[in-house]
């Protein structure tokens, strides 16, 4: 789908810690045309399974994994009534089965007005949809602040994505529910910079367009040479963890990575790994 942007909300009812996308597909044509729109209500268990509901007329590109269930009700186009189908569909599969809540609603927020208008993340991305395209290459450079990575000399290497600042508590969130969406598209959303809400310094979203998540673990540049370990080293022992743990890199850095274990580590479901 070239000359495609794409439009990406992501709502929350505080009350019941539920989450939902709305997004909207235009042409980036002179003549502003609307190519679809839809709902999506996903769903995130402690075990690592998620189930999405979405009333998309549009076929993901990618096979989803097996933990991720996805449901695609198009003729449903009220979302109210699609949120009614997905509360039904998992109180008859998922009843029992512990959710992940949102981080707002584990603080205990329980606000009538934000549960009914939704709260909004403050970025919004426009990018077009061809995963053979760079995200810099439709014109609005100074828009999208490129992804730097490191090359082999320890130089700076700007790199085919771009990242852009994320409040640090939104960024998890961010990633967690949208990554799924963008590597259907081919596209690869993952933390580059997370400072822990330290000197409330934001974290740094990137977006990649392409999906090989050890091609864009070289380009920055992720390593432990106080240990001599390189990123081929570290693309290498990732492989090997791969095969009997499957995971999804959610945060790679230059000298760290989050992995999101499919079926490991209890109920914190990542392992974050740091080569000093």
């Amino acid at each position: 789908m070239k000359h495609v942007s794409v439009r990406i909300a992501l709502l929350e009812n505080s009350v019941t810690a539920e989450l939902a996308f709305a997004v909207a597909m235009f042409t980036a044509a002179r003549a502003t045309r609307l190519v679809a729109s839809y709902a999506e209500l996903p769903t995130k268990f402690r075990d690592g399974r998620t189930v999405s509901v979405h009333n998309s007329s549009l076929a993901g590109s990618f096979t989803p994994p097996p933990s991720r269930i996805v449901v695609r009700l198009p003729i449903v186009r009220d979302p109210a009534r699609l949120c009614r189908i997905k509360r039904a569909y998992l109180a008859r599969h998922y009843r029992g089965v512990e959710r992940v809540p949102s981080s707002s609603s584990s603080r205990g927020s329980g606000r009538r007005g934000s549960a009914r208008r939704g709260r909004c993340l403050p970025t919004s991305w426009r990018l077009p949809l061809s995963p053979t395209r760079s995200a810099r290459s439709s014109g609005s450079r100074a828009a999208w602040p490129p992804l730097v990575g490191t090359d082999s000399v320890g130089d700076s290497l700007v790199t085919e994505g771009f990242a852009v600042s994320v409040p640090a508590a939104w960024a998890e969130r961010l990633v967690a529910m949208a990554q799924p969406r963008f590597l259907e598209q081919g596209f690869y959303l993952f933390r580059a910079e997370q400072h822990f809400g330290i000197g409330r310094r934001s974290d740094r979203v990137a977006l990649f367009p392409r999906s090989d998540r050890y091609e864009i673990l070289r380009l920055v540049g992720t390593n432990g040479w106080n240990y001599d370990i390189g990123p081929d080293s570290i693309v290498a022992w990732l492989r090997v963890l791969e095969r009997d743990h499957p995971f999804v890199l959610t945060g790679m850095g230059f000298d760290w990575t989050v992995d999101a274990l499919a079926q490991e580590l209890g109920e914190s479901q990542r392992l974050y790994c740091w080569w000093d």
